[in-house]
């Protein structure tokens, strides 16, 4: 009765190995389709973080507008390269549409 949305990366460890991980930023439950997406993040976290948690599978943090802008103007580091944004609505079908910002 639950849909993950993540995705899959590769990070570069500090001694230049490659590491797979799931990044798993959303989630969609049968019993409450139409929850906002900091609901649905809260959701996650609470319910499923633990399960998700291991060397391979990791809850991403899904952040708010001024988190996509310091991630556009690279004022972040991350173990992997960064192809785009999404945007997530209250519709989760909808998180899906790549988000094109524009700083």
């Amino acid at each position: 009765n639950v849909v993950f949305f993540g995705h899959y990366t590769e990070d570069k460890e500090q001694n230049g190995e490659i590491s797979p991980r799931v990044l798993i930023y959303d989630v969609w439950h049968v019993e409450e389709p139409n929850l906002h997406p900091s609901e649905r993040y809260c959701l996650l976290r609470e319910r499923y973080a633990g399960m998700l948690s291991s060397p391979l599978c990791t809850v991403q943090w899904v952040g708010y507008f001024s988190a996509a802008t310091g991630v556009m103007q690279n004022r972040h580091s991350y173990p992997h390269e960064i192809e785009g944004l999404l945007c997530m609505t209250p519709d989760c079908h909808a998180c899906l549409a790549p988000l094109n910002l524009v700083v």
